[in-house]
């Protein structure tokens, strides 16, 4: 089984793991690519990764966040590069995991409705419809509960690909490498 494909450590360098680089040539080029190197991965990791401490934040703020961490206060150039296009692409698309991104989705509508729910006026006419929707909103939260905790056992490693499945991209390469 292949592990992580790459490593950031605590200084900000991009350690590639294995082989495993293989999996994304884009970014493998990209890391090649002496404009964007190193900085252009950390930047597409902290952006697309699951497991990037910036992930939970919107994708607008997210950038802004990711840039100033990966950049500083230089301009990111080479966003939006077909090559890091395809980079980004095909990493997702690699750590794809439907009950992650289900549990993102929820999250994030969670949040809309926490803040439409904050708006309410409560009054004696709207109490009951108040209740009801506070109810709603907290089997929604369980369900959250429950799909997180589905995730943590699916997962057996913190060195386990995400996207790990049946038909997923991974499945299919580590079946072409098994025939070479």
């Amino acid at each position: 089984m292949l592990s992580t494909i790459f490593d950031i450590d605590k200084t900000g360098n991009v350690l590639l793991q294995d082989n495993s680089i293989a999996l994304v040539p884009a970014m493998w080029e990209v890391y090649k690519n002496k404009y964007m190197g190193s900085n252009m991965i950390r930047y597409i990791a902290s952006m697309y990764d699951y497991r990037s401490p910036f992930r939970e934040l919107p994708e607008d703020r997210r950038a802004k966040h990711v840039v100033k961490a990966v950049w500083k206060d230089k301009k990111a150039t080479h966003l939006n590069d077909p090559l890091v296009l395809k980079a980004i692409e095909e990493f997702k698309e690699l750590q794809y995991d439907p009950d992650i991104e289900a549990y993102q989705v929820m999250t994030k509508k969670s949040h809309e409705i926490n803040q439409v729910y904050n708006t309410l006026k409560i009054t004696a006419d709207n109490l009951e419809d108040a209740n009801v929707i506070q109810k709603k909103m907290t089997e929604a939260a369980k369900s959250r509960i429950e799909l997180l905790d589905i995730i943590k056992k699916s997962k057996d490693s913190d060195k386990q690909v995400y996207g790990k499945g049946k038909n997923t991209q991974y499945s299919l390469m580590e079946q072409n490498l098994n025939k070479q």
